[in-house]
């Protein structure tokens, strides 16, 4: 990922979906995990609640991100850039 990170390639788009896979993938596991330790149900509803919310906030910026205009310096990584 590394790698491909450093492409001239990768966008703000790959960017929110590594991190947003993340944050669901984390609380989507975060569901059945509590099932082997003392948690309430209302624990378990919060962490699925949690997991919808971010999908929802993800895709709401995934859109933003896609309509928003773009330049090539836009998709410069970060890493090696002087500011």
């Amino acid at each position: 990922m590394f790698r491909a990170a450093r492409s001239s390639r990768w966008t703000d788009r790959h960017t929110l979906a590594v991190a947003g896979g993340a944050i669901v993938a984390h609380s989507i596991g975060g569901v059945p995990m509590t099932a082997f330790v003392e948690r309430q149900l209302v624990d378990r509803l919060a962490l699925a609640v949690m997991a919808v919310l971010a999908a929802i906030l993800i895709a709401y910026l995934d859109r933003r991100l896609r309509a928003a205009p773009t330049t090539r310096d836009d998709h410069e990584p970060m890493h090696g850039r002087k500011r």
